[in-house]
């Protein structure tokens, strides 16, 4: 004879909720180092090749820097929107 334990619906629900956010909040974690790694090399490869490359190079690199900051920026407000509903 089987001795399974039949749960409610809603209890599975909770589990998967849960299971989304923590997935979620992963996610976002793994985003937010990507966009700092991004920001780094940015930083560096500016750093690095001052005085080296063109004037429009070197503005290129730093507006691909100020969007990743941007980005960062935005995900981190969001961030902390979704923990004060929470």
């Amino acid at each position: 004879m089987s001795t399974l334990v039949k749960r409610p619906l809603s209890t599975l629900h909770t589990v998967r909720t849960s299971q989304k956010s923590l997935m979620g909040k992963a996610a976002m974690e793994t985003e937010e180092n990507l966009l700092l790694a991004e920001i780094e090399f940015w930083r560096y490869m500016i750093e690095s090749r001052r005085g080296a490359i063109s004037e429009q190079a070197s503005q290129r690199m730093l507006d691909a820097c100020e969007l990743a900051e941007r980005k960062l920026m935005m995900m981190e407000r969001a961030s902390s929107r979704v923990e004060t509903m929470q």
